[in-house]
């Protein structure tokens, strides 16, 4: 019994490390990056100038460089969805060429020209996002969108730039659900393992119930006393 209570609390116990571990490392992150001085701060984070090729294009023509129809399509709708850019049918009649791959997810910006690569544009959060196929992808095109008004200087709304940042695993409804699951097994087991301790107890108290012991007693033949009576029989 006490072998199969410790097999569920060692999981249990193990999840609630690696959860509140993961919870701290997330709180401690602004810290760490607040005791790191603002000028190192400012060159880290410092972005590469972007070419004026990109920043005043208007005219785009998009290519698709290896991603699936479905997802293409999806960003051709999200770019006429959004109104910034021209699209032209032709790599002859357009200010940049905007090569759109699926796997990863980005957006090669290149001179109609020379085909030199002038800018790339890819998915801030690397395709890590809740829901479906279907739910991931919208997300995903959304994102590259948002990442490519960032490039060319368009003021985002709150919702873009918060559909950047990515969910923290303690805040969503899933955690409230692990965290409670975690704390019914331990309840749990630790109830178990408190009767059973206390039924063990009560059995050693017990009085030892007296049993009466039979003794079996063999008797064995006199066989010398009945020679000898023999013997003066036979004399007499």
């Amino acid at each position: 019994m006490t072998f199969a209570i410790r097999n569920v609390l060692r999981p249990v116990s193990i999840l609630l490390c690696i959860v509140l571990s993961g919870t701290q490392i997330t709180q401690a992150a602004p810290i760490v990056a607040a005791a790191i001085p603002a000028e190192s701060q400012a060159i880290s984070t410092a972005a590469a100038p972007v070419p004026p090729e990109v920043r005043t294009a208007k005219k785009v023509f998009v290519e698709n460089d290896g991603a699936s129809i479905d997802m293409y399509n999806r960003f051709v709708a999200a770019l006429k969805a959004w109104g910034y850019y021209t699209l032209v049918d032709s790599p002859e009649n357009t200010d940049v060429i905007f090569g759109f791959q699926g796997a990863p997810l980005k957006v090669t910006i290149k001179q109609p020209s020379s085909a030199i690569t002038l800018w790339t544009v890819s998915d801030p959060l690397n395709g890590l996002y809740p829901g479906g196929s279907k739910r991931r992808a919208s997300l995903e095109i959304e994102n590259l969108v948002s990442a490519l008004k960032e490039v060319v200087g368009v003021p985002l709304t709150t919702e873009e730039t918060a559909a950047l940042k990515p969910a923290t695993f303690r805040h969503t409804g899933a955690f409230v659900v692990l965290i409670s699951i975690l704390g019914g097994l331990a309840a749990a087991a630790v109830i178990t393992l408190a009767l059973h301790s206390r039924a063990k107890e009560k059995s050693m108290l017990l009085p030892v119930e007296a049993k009466p012991v039979y003794l079996a007693i063999r008797l064995s033949p006199l066989s010398g006393i009945d020679s000898l009576a023999q013997e003066s029989k036979n004399i007499g």
